[in-house]
C-alpha cells in the first residue's frame, strides 16, 4: 500500500483477495483550503476487538490510508472461520451444522436468517479445524456451499450556502433551471457503509425513524429481529446504533441526499429522501463478506416508509474464489426489484476479473459506477468499461474533488469512485420518486439511455448521468465550464477562500451581440441554458480585480447539446509593465498508461516556461537561466521577478501562468510550453494533438500580442528525450513597455 504526496491515493491492488468496500472510491483531496479536512482511514485494529486480517472489503475513496500492519498470514480472510450457505427448503433449524461444527470445536457465531440468501458463520478455534471441519460440512444435503469469511475495507440547488462549492450539480444537469418540482417522498436511499453521522444538522431531518422502535430500551419492539434499529443497524458492533466513525458514510449519504433550502452546507442530489444508516464498516475502515451480507439483507428488507429502494454500495471486493454469499445477496436485491448501486473503486483498470471491482462488476448489481471529473474526463483513479465489454460499468457521474458532509457537523472535499455513486443513487430515487409505476429495469434504463456519452479518458464512450433529461425526457441547448484563476488553480478570488465575493461572469457572445451571461459558481462554473444553435460564438469574462477578456472563440453551440464543460483561464489584472501569460487546456487526467488507455487515452501536463534576458541573477546572485512552473518559480519580490507561482499538477487543472514583474530586466524573454510527456514515459499524453492548449498573453489588464494562439496542428507527435516544446514567441520588455514577436514552432529542445 502507497499513499500519493497529493491525494492519499491508495493502491488497492496492494490488497488482493480483500473484499475492499469500494467505499465509493473516496479520493480524499489533501487541500489547503481551511474547509477541506482530511479524513485520513488509518487501516489497523480497531479498539477492544479482534484483530481482522489485513485485507477484505474496502471503500473506493481514496484517502489517506496510514500502512495496515500484517496480522495474519491467511491475509484475505478472517482466520477460523467459515461461512455455511444453506439449501433452499432447509428448516430454519440448524442443529445439524451446529452439531456437525461443535465435533471440530466450530460454533454458530452469526446467522443470516433470509428466505433468499440463508447463512451461518461459523468460528473455530483455529484455521487448521476450520480446515478439518469444511470437508465434512461441505457434503451435508442442507449445505450449498463452504467458505471463507473474507474481509471488507474501506477504500469518497437550493440556496444553502456551499451549494456553489458542488460542481457536480452544474456538470450532471442537477442545476438546470427547468428542473422543475422535485418530488417529495421519493424512496428512502440505504447507504451501507461506515454509518452516518445523524447529528449532522444537513442530515438530521432527512434520517430515517423507525416508528415501531422504542430506543434505548434493548427491546425488538417490532420484532425484524434486530435491537433498537431506530434508525438503521450497526453490523459491525451488533447494535443498533449505526452512527459513523469514520467518515466516509457521512460524505456517501450526503452527496445522495443532503436536506435542501435549510440555508446551511450543501444539498444532495435527492434532497428529500430519507437515509436508512447501514453499518459494516469499522472505524478502521475493515468490515467481513459476512457483514456486509447482511448489512444488504437489512437494506432489502427493511420496512421504511417511503420503501428503501434504492441500496448504495461505495464498497468493492477483490476476493480470489470465495464469494457465493455476497453474490446470492446480490441476486436477491435484484429479485427483489431493487436498484443496488455500487462504484467501479480506485485502480486505474479496465480489467473484468481480479482487483477490487465486487459487487460494482456483477451484472446483477442495476448501476456501476465509474468516477469523471469536472472537464467531463475519466478521473486518473477510476476503473473503466474495457473496449470489449463497453457495459461493464454502465454510467459514470462525477466523483474527482466532491464537497459532502463530514462528521461532527462539518464539510469536506473527497473523490473517488465512492463520491460517484450516490449521485447515481439519488438520481435514481429521483427519478423513481416523480414516477413510481416505473420498474427497477425501467429506472435503470431511463438513466442509462439519458446520460451524456464521454469518450474522454475512456476506451469506450460511457453514459455520465445526466438528471435533467432523465427527469425531464428532454434535450437542452446549453453551455457549462469553469473559469480558473492560473495562479492558484481555483476559481477567482482571494485564495484560499474559495471564489470569494464579487464572483466571476461568463459572457456568452455572437459578433458583439451578448447572447448570455452568468455569475459563476464558488468553484468557478458557470451555465447558459436556453440558447439556440449557432457557431462563432465568444466566450468573455469580468470579475473585479481580473482582467476582462475574450477567453476563448470559433465556440460552436449544438441544438439539444450541453456544450463544455470546459476550462479557461482568467487571470488577475496587473499594473501596466507587469506581462501576464496563461495557458490552458482540455483536462489534465486521466494521466498513468494502464491496460486499455494508453498516450492518447490520457490527459496533458503542460509547464510554462520563461526563458530571461542574459545576465539575469537570481536573489543569490546567480545566473538565472529560467523560470518555470515545473519547479524554478522565480518571484515577484526579488530578482529575477519572474514568477511561474501554480504548476498544474498541484490540483489537476489545467491552467498555469507566468508573470514578468515590472522590475524585471529590460530584454527578450521567451515564451514557450513544454509537454511532460513522451511515449516511452508511463503518464500523460504524449502529442499536443487534441490538448487544445491556447495561450494569451496581457499587459496589465491589456490584452497583448493579438489575443489567443492556439497551439499548431505541427506540434501534434513531436518528440525527443527532452520532451515537446511549444516555442511560442517572444516579449521585448523595455522600461514598462512589451512588444510580442510570435514564433509558433514546434522544436524538441527548449528556446
Amino acid at each position: 500500500m502507497f499513499t500519493n504526496y497529493f491525494l492519499g491515493y491508495v493502491n488497492t491492488k496492494a490488497l488482493r483477495g480483500a473484499l475492499v468496500v469500494a467505499l465509493g472510491a473516496t479520493l480524499a483531496a489533501l487541500t489547503a483550503v481551511a474547509l477541506v479536512a482530511t479524513s485520513g482511514t488509518a487501516v489497523g485494529q480497531q479498539q477492544g476487538q479482534e484483530a481482522p486480517p489485513s485485507q477484505g472489503l474496502e471503500s473506493s475513496a481514496e484517502t489517506g490510508v496510514a500502512p495496515k500492519p500484517e496480522q495474519s498470514t491467511q491475509r484475505d480472510f478472517v482466520p477460523a472461520e467459515r461461512v455455511i450457505g444453506l439449501n433452499e427448503g432447509v428448516t430454519n433449524s440448524t442443529q445439524g451444522i451446529e452439531q456437525a461444527a461443535e465435533a471440530s470445536g466450530g460454533r454458530v457465531v452469526e446467522s443470516l436468517d433470509d428466505p433468499k440468501n440463508r447463512a451461518v458463520l461459523l468460528k473455530f478455534p483455529s484455521e487448521q479445524a476450520a480446515l478439518a471441519a469444511a470437508e465434512g460440512l461441505s457434503k451435508r444435503p442442507d449445505v450449498q456451499y463452504v467458505e471463507r469469511n473474507g474481509i471488507v475495507e474501506g477504500s469518497a440547488v437550493s440556496s444553502d450556502p456551499d451549494v456553489g462549492l458542488q460542481w457536480h450539480h452544474t456538470v450532471i444537469r442537477r442545476t438546470a433551471a427547468d428542473l422543475g418540482t422535485l418530488p417529495s417522498a421519493p424512496p428512502t436511499i440505504a447507504v451501507v457503509d461506515s454509518g452516518v453521522d445523524y447529528n449532522h444538522p444537513d442530515l438530521k431531518d432527512n434520517i430515517w425513524t423507525n416508528p415501531g422502535e422504542v430506543a434505548g430500551n434493548n427491546i425488538d419492539d417490532d420484532n425484524n429481529g434486530y435491537v433498537d434499529d431506530v434508525h438503521g443497524y450497526d453490523f459491525v458492533n451488533g447494535d443498533g446504533d449505526p452512527i459513523d466513525d469514520l467518515g466516509h458514510g457521512t460524505h456517501v449519504a450526503g452527496i445522495a441526499a443532503a436536506t435542501a433550502g435549510n440555508g446551511i452546507g450543501v444539498e444532495g442530489v435527492s434532497p428529500n429522501s430519507k437515509i436508512l444508516a447501514i453499518k459494516v464498516l469499522s472505524s478502521t475502515n475493515v468490515s467481513t463478506y459476512f457483514n456486509v451480507a447482511r448489512g444488504l439483507a437489512y437494506a432489502r428488507t427493511a420496512k421504511t416508509t417511503p420503501e428503501t429502494n434504492v441500496i448504495n454500495a461505495s464498497l468493492c471486493a477483490d476476493p480470489p474464489e470465495e464469494l457465493q454469499l455476497l453474490a446470492d445477496e446480490v441476486a436477491a436485491i435484484k429479485a427483489a426489484g431493487k436498484i443496488l448501486v455500487s462504484s467501479a473503486h480506485n485502480d486505474n483498470s479496465s480489467a473484468t476479473t481480479g482487483g477490487c471491482r465486487y459487487p460494482g462488476s456483477d451484472p446483477n448489481t442495476a448501476l456501476r459506477v465509474t468516477a469523471t471529473t469536472e472537464n467531463d474526463c475519466r478521473a486518473r483513479f477510476s476503473n473503466f468499461s474495457p473496449a470489449s465489454n463497453p457495459t461493464f460499468y454502465n454510467i459514470a457521474a462525477p466523483g474527482d474533488d466532491i464537497y459532502s458532509t463530514r462528521l461532527n457537523g462539518g464539510y469536506e472535499f473527497r473523490r473517488g469512485t465512492s463520491m460517484a455513486s450516490p449521485m447515481v443513487a439519488g438520481a435514481a430515487a429521483l427519478v423513481w420518486g416523480k414516477t413510481p409505476i416505473l420498474t427497477r429495469e425501467e429506472v435503470v434504463n431511463t438513466l442509462v439511455s439519458t446520460g451524456a456519452k464521454t469518450s474522454c479518458g475512456f476506451v469506450a464512450p460511457t453514459r455520465r448521468l445526466d438528471v435533467r433529461k432523465a427527469l425531464l425526457g428532454t434535450s437542452e441547448t446549453a453551455i457549462i465550464g469553469q473559469l480558473l484563476d492560473p495562479a492558484t488553480g481555483r476559481a477567482p478570488g482571494q485564495w484560499p477562500v474559495f471564489g470569494s465575493p464579487p464572483l466571476a461572469t461568463a459572457k456568452l457572445f455572437s459578433g458583439n451581440t451578448l447572447l448570455k451571461a452568468d455569475e459563476t459558481t464558488q468553484y468557478g462554473f458557470y451555465e447558459m441554458t436556453g440558447l439556440t444553435a449557432g457557431t462563432g460564438r465568444t466566450l468573455k469574462a469580468t470579475r473585479s480585480g481580473y482582467v476582462s477578456s475574450t477567453l476563448r472563440t470559433g465556440i460552436r453551440i449544438v441544438d439539444g447539446k450541453v456544450t463544455g464543460p470546459s476550462t479557461d483561464a482568467l487571470p488577475q489584472a496587473r499594473d501596466t509593465g507587469n506581462a501576464t501569460v496563461t495557458v490552458d487546456w482540455k483536462t489534465h487526467q486521466p494521466r498513468t498508461d494502464t491496460d486499455g488507455c494508453r498516450d492518447t487515452c490520457n490527459g496533458w501536463d503542460f509547464e510554462i516556461w520563461v526563458t530571461v534576458p542574459e545576465g539575469v541573477t537570481d536573489p543569490n546572485g546567480n545566473p538565472q537561466l529560467f523560470v518555470t512552473s515545473a519547479g524554478v518559480t522565480g518571484s515577484l519580490t526579488s530578482a529575477p521577478f519572474v514568477s511561474a507561482p501554480y504548476q498544474s499538477s498541484t490540483f489537476e487543472t489545467p491552467v498555469e501562468t507566468a508573470i514578468i514583474g515590472s522590475q524585471a530586466a529590460d530584454g527578450i524573454y521567451k515564451v514557450a510550453i513544454w509537454k511532460w510527456a513522451i511515449p516511452e514515459q508511463a503518464d500523460y499524453n504524449p502529442f499536443f494533438n487534441g490538448s487544445q492548449a491556447s495561450v494569451q498573453m496581457y499587459d496589465g489588464a491589456a490584452r497583448l500580442g493579438g489575443g489567443l494562439k492556439r497551439v499548431p496542428s505541427t506540434c501534434g507527435t513531436n518528440q525527443g528525450p527532452g520532451g515537446q516544446w511549444w516555442y511560442v514567441g517572444d516579449l521585448t520588455k523595455i522600461g514598462t513597455s512589451y512588444t510580442w514577436t510570435p514564433k509558433n514552432l514546434c522544436t524538441n529542445s527548449g528556446p
